[in-house]
């Protein structure tokens, strides 16, 4: 549900509906007159090149980047006719955020490379009391 709200258009989300009832295959073959029934597009961008450039091509990339779907579109064709679409998707991969090191430094020299302000100017002993009274 999460994935829908970043949605704009109603052709995306439409399509990402029509693919979630296949995720667990990840490839949807829909015929294009099919698809143009689904999207409510009978009367509409008649031709391929227009329905791909105004509807496709835009609800894919919308798709990309706002959902957790990476989706390719493959044309199905006899001859020189386009008859189907081949949609091919799979989850994005999460993203790992790795933390910082949070070990406490161990040598008075590791400790002024973190505090280079307090440690200036400060001897070897200093940074070692330093240090302990951190801890």
């Amino acid at each position: 549900m999460q994935q829908v709200a970043k949605i704009k258009s109603t052709y995306a989300i439409r399509i990402y509906a029509l693919l979630q009832q296949y995720r667990s295959t990840g490839i949807r073959v829909i015929d294009v007159e099919d698809l143009r029934d689904y999207l409510g597009l009978l009367d509409k961008y008649r031709s391929f090149k227009q329905l791909k450039q105004s509807v496709l091509n835009r609800s894919i990339d919308e798709l990309n980047k706002k959902t957790n779907l990476v989706i390719n579109v493959e044309t199905l064709k006899k001859g020189r006719t386009i008859y189907a679409l081949k949609f091919m998707f799979h989850a994005k991969k999460p993203k790992i955020i790795k933390k910082k090191n949070s070990t406490k430094p161990k040598t008075p020299i590791e400790y002024a490379a973190l505090h280079p302000k307090k440690t200036r100017g400060k001897t070897t002993a200093e940074v070692i009391e330093m240090m302990k009274n951190k801890t």
